[in-house]
């Protein structure tokens, strides 16, 4: 009787392949944004989540890592798979 290995669905695989990419390029590409650095941190004032801010405001903050952010206005925050689907209606 042979043993059936597991293996991970695809779609999982996909998300993991996903989350390693960089956010802040995401952002730039998708957002037309410009970071502005602050002390290691990425800062935007464009969100993906509540839409566009002040040309002045950086309420957008990526994280060091480059992986996670968090918006200062309304709260939201995730990976980059949170922010592609804000953007993209899903």
């Amino acid at each position: 009787m042979s043993v059936q290995r597991y293996e991970r669905p695809r779609d999982e695989l996909d998300f993991a392949k996903a989350k390693e990419l960089s956010l802040s390029a995401f952002i730039e590409a998708e957002l037309g944004a410009t970071a502005k650095n602050s002390a290691g941190w990425k800062r935007y004032n464009n969100c993906p989540a509540c839409g566009e801010g002040s040309k002045d405001s950086v309420k957008l903050a990526v994280n060091k890592d480059d992986r996670t952010w968090k918006c200062h206005k309304c709260g939201e925050h995730g990976s980059i798979i949170d922010a592609a689907m804000f953007l993209w209606g899903c």
